[in-house]
């Protein structure tokens, strides 16, 4: 019986270890205090992030989705052009092997674009894929390098979730976002 207790105890302890490691890389970081919120609080964040990225491009404004429940996550709106972008965020924090693992894409929500937003200890990066493009393997494994994993069904209504693990090189500095956005919407 005390083997059993120890395989327990080596178990916790050997995972106890590699979430300091994590915290650790985090500590004093420009970014360290999204390590202290909640997944639905940093996903909020970066719904939060892009919005106002949106709303300082001249002639680009965002407009928030009457339930962050929805579909999509944020619009944005070129009020020149007329045209509107949706898109569904997601964020991720750096894990300790310098990836980001991006949860939940649906394929039968409504929106536009996917807009990945990972966040480093101390520096940001994004990347956007159109809807159509994300559930194509073949585009997404020859543009982003990458195919979407299968994730979990969600119990409730048997939709299909899926995730993307991507590296930095594989994502674009934030510095690029306000110039792609604009082009984009």
């Amino acid at each position: 019986m005390n083997l059993m207790r120890d395989i327990v105890s080596e178990t916790i302890n050997e995972k106890f270890n590699q979430k300091n490691q994590i915290h650790l890389k985090w500590e004093g970081s420009k970014n360290a205090n999204i390590m202290e919120l909640t997944p639905t609080e940093r996903g909020t964040t970066g719904e939060l992030i892009l919005e106002r990225h949106i709303s300082n491009i001249n002639h680009l404004e965002s407009e928030e989705p009457e339930t962050r429940k929805g579909d999509y996550d944020v619009l944005g709106h070129n009020t020149m052009t007329d045209n509107y972008a949706t898109f569904e965020v997601k964020t991720a924090t750096e894990d300790q092997g310098g990836g980001f693992q991006f949860n939940g894409m649906k394929k039968d929500a409504e929106y536009d674009y996917l807009f990945c937003l990972g966040i480093s200890p101390n520096d940001e990066y994004f990347l956007v894929i159109h809807k159509d493009d994300l559930f194509n393997k073949e585009w997404m494994k020859e543009n982003v390098g990458r195919k979407l994993g299968s994730l979990y069904k969600k119990k409730e209504n048997g939709t299909d979730t899926y995730k993307l693990s991507m590296g930095k090189h594989n994502l674009r500095p934030i510095s690029e976002l306000p110039e792609y956005l604009y082009e984009l919407i």
